[in-house]
């Protein structure tokens, strides 16, 4: 007989079993990976059918990744989470997969992901095997260390950026590189502030949090925001429609704009991927900037002679 739901989870049951799985797998988080498609964008590659089919499946390869690490991650940090009053609903935290259970899923999927990379291009296996080295190092160490915790959460981001360039051999703006990671770390200092101002005792769920003073992380997000802009401009002037893609700059500028808003005066930003979701003028901006840089690209390549 099922024992009763924990959390939303029951514990027993194949298809509760199953749900549970799933949710350890955290696919709300998949759109991160949709970085890998830039690839596909910038160079003006989306229009090659083979280009196409390596970075959908350089996409999955990196779902599996992160799949597998946010199953390990889980694990380990199951008793961390049963103190939170979000993540105490996670599925190993609630009681509904064990810690042995998710460490052995985290690991299937880490190895499913590596072949499909390497089965793709060997540059790909490469890349994706990075990501799993520095993330399971963020698992184990580098979430603890100030600082340092950031700046390897904003290197996964790099590494599937790059990993899109390393399934179709082309070459991608290094400005376009450090516009990724300075985007990714602007949201992930953002993510530390926002767990420090809502939550009760913050260093008690994330020991970390205690090196973060409030005024620290605000000078932080005003320096990377600037940043996460002109580094975007310098983007724009090197590529090969510049006075094209400068259009596409103010949606830049406001979407950076939007969020430091939604940060400081809605307290949002704990999780991007859900703040973008929910809040319709931040996911239009982005939804727009994609279909005026991919509108672009088509025109360059359709009529050249536009400058």
């Amino acid at each position: 007989m099922a024992q009763p739901s924990v959390n939303g989870y029951t514990r027993r049951g194949p298809s509760s079993y199953l749900k549970a799985l799933f949710g350890l797998m955290r696919p709300r988080q998949w759109i991160k990976n949709g970085l890998v498609l830039t690839a596909l964008l910038f160079p003006g590659e989306f229009f090659t059918s083979f280009s196409l089919w390596l970075t959908v499946a350089a996409f999955f390869a990196f779902c599996l990744a992160s799949s597998g690490i946010y199953c390990i991650n889980d694990a380990i940090d199951a008793g961390q989470d049963r103190l939170h009053p979000r993540k105490r609903s996670r599925p190993v935290a609630s009681g509904a997969v064990s810690a042995a259970e998710a460490v052995a899923t985290g690991t299937g999927l880490s190895a499913a992901a590596l072949f499909l990379g390497f089965a793709v291009a060997q540059l790909l296996g490469l890349v994706i095997l990075a990501y799993l080295i520095i993330n399971l190092l963020y698992c184990t160490w580098f979430k603890r260390v100030v600082l340092l915790d950031v700046m390897s959460v904003a290197a996964g981001f790099v590494l599937r950026a790059a990993g899109g360039v390393a399934a179709i051999d082309v070459e991608m703006s290094k400005w376009f590189l450090a516009w990724v990671m300075l985007l990714s770390l602007f949201l992930a200092v953002a993510k530390r502030r926002h767990e420090v101002t809502t939550l009760d005792e913050a260093d008690s769920h994330r020991g970390v949090l205690a090196e973060y003073p409030l005024a620290l992380l605000d000078q932080l997000t005003a320096v990377l925001s600037g940043a996460v802009i002109v580094t975007y401009l310098l983007y724009v002037m090197e590529s090969h429609r510049p006075s094209m893609f400068f259009l596409t700059s103010p949606l830049v500028t406001y979407g950076v704009f939007r969020y430091l808003y939604l940060v400081h005066r809605r307290t949002e930003g704990g999780s991007p991927d859900e703040t973008l979701l929910s809040d319709w003028p931040l996911l239009a901006t982005v939804v727009l900037w994609g279909v005026t840089s991919a509108g672009i690209i088509y025109l360059s390549r359709t009529a050249p002679f536009l400058d």
